[in-house]
């Protein structure tokens, strides 16, 4: 079966969640990039249970299933191969959402929104069902992931893609599965603990972070920079153990009260097996005895990014951050070693900086990595080794940018795995 994944703000990061996902979870796919940045194209001989894939990937906000592919837009081919009047669900008023994609290098057959809607317009006359009403886009030809979302397809509505390739060749797909964005919000803004006066890791970040980790379910993940305990909180929900601590015991009451919030608010959701364990501890110093040797599968969590900044930093400011945070990596890597399993992965950020339209990233990250790294460690790339598109252009090693165009502060995702 084939898959359409489509990407989300950083289509690299969001590639290679899905590729670190199935890996962790024990799926055999084969992948086509050919249409990054929008879609990562999944084939495989499962049939993927989307609505629970989705609910476990942050930087896919929409999976369509592939129908068939087609040489050209044959309305009565599009109708005859998707079915559509089987897909809509029995006693409910037909609901039939419209989208189209074009990822070719030459001219769209359908260009502009009312394109879009002369053609909905000409399918819905085909299909003569009483009552069916039409979603289009708002604007453009192709539906976001809020429209998707809102007008509850798939769960009681039908969406159909059309996806041009090149001039005559289109993929014909039904739209499995879109983040929950209600559920999203929620876990980012409605936590009762927050710090205004750090930036937290988004959510959706934190599943990235978890994925690329590659651990196996029901095992242990440790975030020793805990903070608000967002990579705690996703953890935990993606049926992880977790064990998190911080410098500051504050921070760590912050996070067990929202720890706390997110059991008693989502019940339904939240395991009742999952463990959490969390004690204040200062990660340039040993481990307390209480954690016993080979317990994690994986290290996961976002470093220290340096002190909060409003504007662009000077080179001082900047190397003593890098300063700060090869201190802190190389005591992380120290200490979590014999708690690690054997093939276990680190995965943390660190800071990159915006200078003057330039990105200045870490130099021991770059300059003399292997020499740097603690006996027992290698980079572990994020990109597969057969990986080849534009979109990875400033991924190195086992790095990857991640960050908005105006940020001051980007967030350099580092993968390591213990030898």
């Amino acid at each position: 079966m084939e898959y359409l994944f489509f990407q989300g703000s950083n289509a690299a990061l969001s590639a290679v969640e899905i590729y670190n996902y199935f890996s962790r979870v024990g799926v055999v796919a084969t992948y086509d990039t050919s249409l990054l940045p929008k879609i990562l194209v999944v084939k495989t001989s499962n049939q993927l249970d989307c609505e629970h894939i989705i609910s476990r990937l942050g930087g896919t906000p929409v999976i369509a299933r592939v129908i068939t592919k087609i040489e050209k837009l044959d309305l009565d081919e599009i109708v005859e191969k998707a079915n559509i009047p089987a897909l809509f669900m029995p006693e409910i008023k037909p609901i039939l959402g419209i989208s189209f994609e074009n990822l070719s290098q030459g001219d769209p057959t359908i260009a502009t929104t009312r394109d879009l809607r002369g053609l909905a317009m000409k399918i819905k006359k085909l299909l003569a069902l009483k009552g069916l009403r039409m979603v289009l886009p708002q604007s453009g030809t192709s539906l976001s992931s809020a429209q998707i979302f809102n007008s509850q397809i798939p769960e009681k509505a039908v969406g159909i893609n059309l996806i041009q390739v090149s001039k005559d060749n289109y993929l014909l797909a039904q739209i499995e599965a879109v983040q929950d964005i209600d559920f999203y919000t929620r876990r980012d803004r409605d936590r009762p603990a927050t710090d205004p006066g750090k930036g937290m890791i988004p959510v959706k970040l934190a599943q990235m972070f978890i994925n690329l980790s590659q651990a196996a379910p029901d095992t242990e993940i440790y975030d020793p920079f805990c903070g608000a305990g967002t990579i705690v909180s996703e953890a935990l929900l993606m049926d992880f153990d977790v064990t998190a601590s911080d410098i500051s015991l504050k921070q760590v009451e912050r996070t067990k009260e929202n720890i706390d919030w997110l059991r008693s608010t989502f019940q339904g959701i939240f395991s009742s097996k999952r463990q959490a364990k969390f004690f204040g501890h200062d990660i340039t110093k040993p481990l307390p005895k209480i954690v016993p040797v080979a317990s994690f599968s994986a290290v996961v969590s976002e470093g220290w990014l340096g002190p909060a900044i409003s504007r662009q930093p000077s080179a001082f400011e900047i190397e003593n951050t890098f300063v700060r945070t090869q201190e802190l990596l190389l005591a992380v890597l120290n200490n979590v070693y014999t708690l690690l399993k054997n093939d276990a992965r680190v995965v943390i950020a660190l800071p990159a900086f915006h200078v003057d339209k330039r990105i200045i990233r870490a130099p021991f990250l770059h300059e003399d990595f292997r020499r740097f790294l603690p006996h027992g460690y290698e980079v572990d790339p994020i990109v597969p080794e057969n990986w080849s598109h534009p979109v990875f252009r400033e991924s190195s090693q086992g790095m990857m940018l991640y960050g908005r165009p105006d940020a001051l502060v980007l967030r350099d995702v580092l993968r390591l795995k213990k030898i």
